[in-house]
């Protein structure tokens, strides 16, 4: 049989506006003269699929105040209303409403949760410099909506946004000072959240030096460093070979030393800012 749909175009162009997810329930017109439920509670934004499996009848859906109605509907035939706003809306079948054909949509109001983010990366007190590239992520949540995007700001200055998973941007090019980061989201339902603030801070290194002082057994490696940014050092057995690391450490003070047993082979080693 051929499908037949109904919707309420001033309805459904109301809906289409919130972005949320709604669900369709299904009411069915029986062989007895009835609707399958009778009574229905629903949320703001569903919908309503009305089926005729009646063998033997033609039935119609029309709401009482004759706002909308499905059209004579056979055997297998569909229609579909959708509901945007909060109400009881009874309706019967014009024909076998006599015979006690008739049922009732209740529709709840739509309750809107906030959504949240919290600002995941980098983690407050974290120290970079004014060369350094690094990425600031996010972690939003919805319930009942979905993320439209997340913004991010130092400050009141946009950096970047990200519109799908993993809600994270590339950042670089910051002068040395103090930054406070925060994450913006918003949902299909135009709901914006603000994180809590996260702060950084943004130096410039002193010049890297690398010295060795080696002793029976023994190699002390010293950097120059700038307190609080990361350096990774490593290591060779010949300069034509292949760099392993040794250690990476976060300096705490203007200089950095490393000790290394060595059994008098020698070693070539490199430093640098992470």
């Amino acid at each position: 049989m051929p499908l037949k749909t109904f919707a309420l175009v001033i309805l459904l162009s109301t809906w289409a506006t919130l972005g949320c997810r709604a669900a369709n329930w299904t009411v069915y017109m029986t062989g007895a003269d009835r609707f399958s439920p009778a009574t229905l509670t629903i949320t703001a934004g569903d919908s309503v699929t009305w089926i005729n499996i009646d063998d033997f009848d033609s039935h119609d859906a029309t709401a009482n105040d004759g706002s909308w109605t499905s059209g004579e509907l056979d055997l297998e035939e569909s229609a579909t209303v959708t509901f945007p706003t909060a109400g009881t809306f009874g309706y019967l079948d014009l024909l076998w409403g006599v015979v006690g054909m008739k049922g009732t949509i209740t529709v709840k109001a739509l309750v809107l949760v906030p959504p949240t983010i919290s600002l995941t990366a980098p983690v407050s007190g974290s120290v970079f410099h004014t060369k350094s590239v690094f990425t600031l992520q996010a972690s939003p949540m919805t319930t009942g909506t979905t993320v439209s995007k997340v913004e991010f700001y130092s400050g009141a200055n946009l950096l970047g946004t990200a519109t799908a998973i993993p809600w994270s941007i590339v950042v670089s090019n910051f002068t040395a000072k103090v930054y406070s980061l925060t994450a913006k989201v918003t949902d299909s339902q135009n709901q914006i959240v603000t994180s809590g603030s996260v702060a950084i801070t943004v130096v410039t290194p002193i010049a890297l030096n690398l010295s060795v002082t080696r002793t029976t057994g023994l190699s002390t490696l010293k950097l120059t460093t700038t307190s609080g940014l990361t350096y990774v050092l490593e290591k060779c057995d010949v300069l034509s070979g292949t760099w392993t690391g040794l250690s990476t450490n976060v300096a705490n003070a203007s200089s950095l030393s490393i000790g290394r047993n060595t059994s008098g082979a020698s070693e070539f080693y490199r430093a640098y800012l992470k």
